[in-house]
């Protein structure tokens, strides 16, 4: 005998168990699981345009990622050449001021030297106008006495 019965796939088994049984009992399961089949397959096609509609939605969703991320990798290149470029401007710079501040500090040493000699020029050393001068004071001092004592008799 043939009986009908749905198995955990939701498929139709036959088997038979000898000929005695009520065909029309059989028939009549048949009838309802090809019921429950034919209400399985109006469920899955009442899903399938909703699935093929989010199947569409995530194809557009990933094709719009990976040209965002693409977009993202171009931009990220671009922007480490610019980082790389300030870099070796910055060195550049550094390099330029480091130049400037050596030739300023020569500059300003020059000066300084100057200002030194200059200072040193305008200092009235005691020690170095007597012995430049000693012996023209002395003259110059004895002459003074001379023609005073000289003018004026005591």
């Amino acid at each position: 005998m043939l009986m009908c019965q749905n198995n955990v796939m939701g498929h139709i088994k036959l088997r038979s168990e000898g000929w005695n049984m009520n065909y029309e009992q059989e028939i009549n399961d048949i009838k309802k699981d090809v019921s429950a089949l034919i209400t399985d397959m109006a469920v899955i096609k009442d899903n399938v345009p909703r699935m093929e509609e989010a199947l569409k939605d995530n194809t557009k969703a990933y094709t719009a990622l990976n040209e965002t991320l693409h977009n993202i990798n171009t931009n990220m290149i671009a922007m480490n050449n610019k980082i790389d470029n300030q870099g070796k401007d910055i060195e550049e710079v550094k390099n330029n001021l480091e130049e400037t501040r050596t030739h300023f500090n020569g500059k300003i040493q020059a000066i300084r030297t100057k200002i030194d000699s200059v200072d040193e020029e305008g200092k009235f050393n005691i020690r170095t106008f007597f012995r430049q001068y000693l012996p023209w004071i002395i003259v110059v001092l004895g002459l003074g006495i001379y023609i005073v004592s000289t003018a004026v008799k005591f």
